[in-house]
């Protein structure tokens, strides 16, 4: 018979977590899962995206500049200039939201009006 008490005897005793150790992981472990869930979210809205030839775009908006920049599925973003015109009179909020949906229940467009 093998007896395993001395071995165990001398395996280091481990040191007692100084006190708010766990809430520290837990802080942590939400920032990660926070991360995650959000590069997934990017993950799947560019996927969702893809245009007919693999690659739309998922992103645009007017920088300090004046300049129109576009991001795209594949990750490439591109300022494809100044956006020029003269402003705009305020239009009216849109009174609905209508969505269409493809075959598995995913929205492929959404027009207000």
């Amino acid at each position: 018979m093998i007896s395993i008490a001395p071995q165990a005897r001398r395996l280091p005793v481990p040191e007692p977590e100084p006190a708010g150790y766990d809430q520290v992981l837990q802080a942590v472990k939400l920032l990660f899962d926070r991360a995650f869930a959000r590069i997934a979210a990017l993950e799947e809205r560019r996927a969702a995206a893809k245009g007919a030839d693999g690659i739309g775009v998922v992103d645009a908006h007017i920088d300090g500049d004046g300049c129109l920049i576009l991001e795209f599925s594949d990750g490439f973003t591109r300022n494809v200039g100044k956006v020029v015109g003269r402003d705009a009179e305020p239009s009216p909020p849109p009174q609905s939201l209508v969505l269409e949906r493809d075959a598995d229940g995913r929205i492929v467009r959404g027009r207000l009006s």
